[in-house]
C-alpha cells in the first residue's frame, strides 16, 4: 500500500478545483476529556484563539496525565501526525493561557475568560517545526470554532503571556511565555485557514 502524503497549500489550492467539498462534519475530533477546568462566566463571548507549542510526548495518555500534574490544560492538543483531541469543551475554561494580557489597545487580562487554546505537539526540541499535517488540522479546527462563534484573533501564547504580560507585573520574569515560538510560521497558518475558510461547506 501506498503511504499517503500530506497535500500541501499549494496543492490543494492547485487541485481545488476539480477535488470534492470539504464539509465540516468530516473534521474528526477525538475526545480524551481532562479534569482542569473551570465554568464559563455567564453570557462570556469567546472571540480569541490563543494557539500553544508544548513538548514532545508520546501518547495522549502521558500528555493528560502531565496537564493534570501540572494543573492546567488546553481546549485542544494536535498530533505531530494532525490528530485532534478535545481535553476541555470549549464551552468550559481551560487553564491555557495563566496570568496574561492582550495585547495593546486591547489590554484585557485573564485571557483564559474569553478564549480557546489549542496546543501544537512539538518535536523533541521544543522550537523545532511543526508539520504539514499539524497546520492544515489546526485551520479545520479554527473554521470550525469560527462557525461555531464568529471570527476570532489568533495570538500566540507568548503573545499574552511574555514581555507583556511581565511588563505589566503580571507573570515573574523566569515565567516569560515563548510558544509557539519562532519556528511557527503564522503566514503559512493565515493562507492555510483562508483556504479552508473558503472551501469548507
Amino acid at each position: 500500500m501506498k503511504k499517503l502524503v500530506p497535500l500541501t497549500l499549494a496543492a490543494m489550492i492547485a487541485f481545488s478545483g476539480c477535488s470534492k467539498p470539504i464539509y465540516e462534519t468530516d473534521l474528526k475530533i477525538e475526545k480524551n476529556h481532562i479534569s482542569q477546568f473551570e465554568q464559563r462566566e455567564k453570557n462570556a463571548k469567546i472571540d480569541t484563539c490563543i494557539i500553544h507549542s508544548t513538548e514532545y510526548i508520546d501518547s495522549i495518555t502521558e500528555i493528560a496525565r502531565y496537564f493534570e500534574i501540572k494543573g492546567v490544560s488546553s481546549h485542544y492538543l494536535i498530533t505531530r501526525k494532525g490528530s485532534i483531541f478535545e481535553l476541555v469543551p470549549p464551552e468550559y475554561t481551560a487553564f491555557h493561557a495563566g496570568k496574561s494580557m492582550m495585547p495593546f489597545p486591547d489590554n484585557r487580562v485573564s485571557v483564559n475568560r474569553f478564549s480557546v487554546g489549542i496546543e501544537l505537539i512539538a518535536e523533541k526540541a521544543k522550537e523545532s517545526a511543526f508539520t504539514e499535517e499539524q497546520y492544515n488540522s489546526l485551520a479545520r479546527l479554527c473554521v470550525y470554532l469560527e462557525r461555531k462563534n464568529g471570527p476570532l484573533r489568533y495570538l500566540g501564547h507568548s503573545d499574552v503571556a511574555g514581555k507583556n504580560a511581565v511588563d505589566n507585573g503580571l507573570r515573574p520574569k523566569y515565567d516569560f511565555k515563548k510558544d509557539p515560538g519562532k519556528n511557527f510560521d503564522w503566514k503559512k497558518f493565515y493562507k492555510t485557514l483562508d483556504y479552508f475558510l473558503s472551501t469548507t461547506k
